[in-house]
């Protein structure tokens, strides 16, 4: 008799306890806390390098119109390039007529970016000597 019954108690139990289901929503929960922020900032490093690609090639098309015109301009139409179309940063070329300055600043790219579930403001330059700088520590983190 005392076989039998041991015999119907395990042949019933099939499943998670309550106990055990809440162990692993807890664990997955705490795994998912690692790994998100890891992930966001992956992929605003992403997005960054993509707005440093670009910056570069609007560098350099501000030195190529510097050379024929002796003067940087202030609208990005006049400049020998076909950029994409922009997706996550602001882009805005500078004027000016400082061409022996290197730390001139020809272009930006402005976003407002997602740090540890923050809006930060983040603003990269390029100078005419190639140097990128961001307007803050956090986004200079980025770079």
């Amino acid at each position: 008799m005392e076989e039998k019954r041991r015999a119907s108690l395990t042949k019933n139990r099939r499943g998670f306890t309550l106990i055990e289901f809440v162990g692993i929503v807890i664990l997955m929960g705490i795994l998912a806390s690692i790994a998100l922020p890891l992930m966001i900032k992956g992929t605003e490093r992403a997005r960054v390098n993509e707005a440093k690609t670009i910056l570069g090639t609007l560098r350099r098309a501000q030195l190529r119109y510097a050379v024929r015109y002796a003067v940087y301009t202030s609208d990005s139409t006049l400049l020998d390039v076909n950029l994409p179309p922009a997706k996550y940063f602001t882009y805005s070329v500078f004027a000016g007529t400082d061409l022996d300055g290197p730390t001139v600043a020809v272009a930006s790219a402005t976003r407002t970016a997602l740090e540890s579930f923050q809006a930060i403001s983040c603003r990269f330059n390029v100078t005419a000597g190639g140097n990128f700088t961001a307007n803050t520590t956090q986004c200079m983190n980025l770079i």
